[in-house]
């Protein structure tokens, strides 16, 4: 009688598990389908008419640029700057969150394809509206890309993570490229919060927005190479406004 029982409880047991294993695997076939179903026609349409709205801005700035005082060109590339970096930190990188990660990933349309993290980087910024070698740029080590795009007094190297932290928390606000260990990606710096977004072959392979303490990829890494990248960035700035291409440091 007893080994009925026990056998009637095993059974049951197994049943339970069956059905919690099911629904797991159910749980993860629809959030790799959304991941893997691309952008809906409106997603598309909104991301064009944002790019199109960037360059209509960038249009008016240039135009202005052209006839400015020299006063009123420093405010203009601060606004630019200011400009750029709301443009990809509130609307590029969210277009761009969940689109899957391959080491040869180069999709130009966020959540449709695969990017690498290199391609993240370049194809952001070129829908940004800078003159980028796209491909070129993207195939680079992450030190030659932070070298392409940022002032070099302000690009540094460490080794360890927490010096490495300890420097940004003392920066200003903005977007900051970082070079890591075979990687690269943007680091955020917004009212004392510190998030790393990127492309990366860790947590679920996918393009996302992490917080710096959490994020692996900044943990585990062996060396840091860091340049500021916006606002303030005025060489910079002074090529999106004139369209000029940014010709890539190989």
């Amino acid at each position: 009688m007893k080994n009925i029982n026990w056998c009637r409880a095993y059974g049951a047991l197994s049943t339970i598990v069956i059905i919690i294993l099911a629904t797991m695997l159910t749980f993860k076939q629809k959030e790799i389908a959304i991941v893997d179903s691309g952008p809906s026609a409106k997603e598309q349409n909104d991301y064009d008419k944002l790019k199109t709205t960037i360059q209509q801005q960038q249009e008016l700035w240039a135009e202005e640029w052209e006839v400015a005082s020299e006063q009123r060109q420093k405010e203009i590339l601060q606004e630019s700057g200011a400009y750029v970096t709301e443009q990809l930190t509130k609307n590029i990188f969210k277009a761009w969150y969940g689109t899957p990660w391959d080491y040869s990933g180069t999709t130009q349309i966020p959540r449709q394809g695969q990017i690498a993290c290199g391609y993240f980087v370049s194809t952001t910024l070129l829908h940004a509206g800078f003159e980028v070698e796209r491909v070129t740029l993207a195939q680079q080590a992450s030190s030659n890309i932070i070298k392409t795009l940022c002032a070099p007094s302000t690009i540094k190297i460490f080794k360890k993570v927490k010096p490495f932290k300890n420097y940004i928390s003392q920066q200003a606000d903005g977007l900051y490229l970082v070079g890591l260990s075979k990687h690269v990606g943007f680091l955020w710096k917004k009212k004392n919060k510190l998030f790393f977004i990127h492309s990366s072959a860790s947590n679920g392979k996918k393009t996302h927005k992490e917080s710096f303490d959490k994020c692996r990829s900044l943990q585990k890494s062996r060396t840091y190479v860091v340049g500021h990248l916006f606002p303030n960035n005025d060489w910079l700035m002074e090529k999106w406004l004139n369209t000029t291409k940014i010709k890539t440091i190989k």
